[in-house]
């Protein structure tokens, strides 16, 4: 909510970029994407990025929606490395814990 109030309060254009140039009839089309999402008239300012890897991001007041494969990978990284960390914490806690079917050793 707090994303899409972003775009919609910005006073600045919101910034398209992609690797590539994007043809006049394709921003267009982002251009009504965006205002049907926002419910509201924007002014979209387009730009090439050559470092946008397969995909294009807006951004607008410090806020950014990236679809592109180097995000896919960031994101799978990140969901990853938070899996495996969850893991080790749940054997971590296994092992602490004492096991209820031993008996203790009688001297």
């Amino acid at each position: 909510k707090k994303f899409i109030e972003s775009f919609k309060s910005n006073a600045n254009t919101i910034l398209v970029r992609s690797a590539f140039d994007i043809p006049i009839n394709q921003q267009n089309n982002i251009s009504n994407a965006v205002e049907a999402v926002l419910e509201t008239k924007t002014s979209l300012q387009f730009k090439t990025a050559p470092n946008i890897v397969s995909g294009i991001e807006l951004s607008s007041n410090g806020y950014k929606l990236d679809w592109s494969l180097s995000a896919y990978l960031n994101s799978l990284e990140k969901n990853i490395s938070e899996t495996m960390k969850e893991k080790t914490k749940g054997e971590q806690e296994k092992k602490a814990t004492p096991d209820n079917n031993t008996e203790p050793v009688k001297n």
